[in-house]
């Protein structure tokens, strides 16, 4: 199991900064997303937060604002995503 959540939170890292400071459309949220889907449900499961588990699973939605401040909050994930404008944009965040 720790080896599983190892791997997932470096590949979300890995996708997060390739976008870092950019801004996305939803479209292009989306696919990022659709991206570490896998990864990021093994995270939420590693939180044990049903919420969390469900929301990783929406794969027509964006990474919510609250749900990537979980991730850094309870994964040490350095990163949050913001929206802005109709945009979503991956900023440094140290927890």
């Amino acid at each position: 199991m720790e080896r599983e959540y190892e791997n997932a939170r470096a590949k979300v890292i890995r996708e997060f900064e390739k976008v870092l400071g950019q801004e996305l459309s939803k479209e292009e949220g989306v696919k990022l997303k659709k991206q570490i889907v896998n990864e990021l449900v093994i995270l939420a499961k590693y939180m044990g937060d049903a919420e969390y588990i469900n929301s990783a699973k929406k794969n027509d939605r964006v990474i919510s604002g609250k749900f990537s401040k979980a991730l850094r909050d309870k994964c040490q994930i350095p990163f949050i995503i913001i929206a802005r404008n109709g945009k979503y944009v991956v900023e440094k965040s140290e927890a």
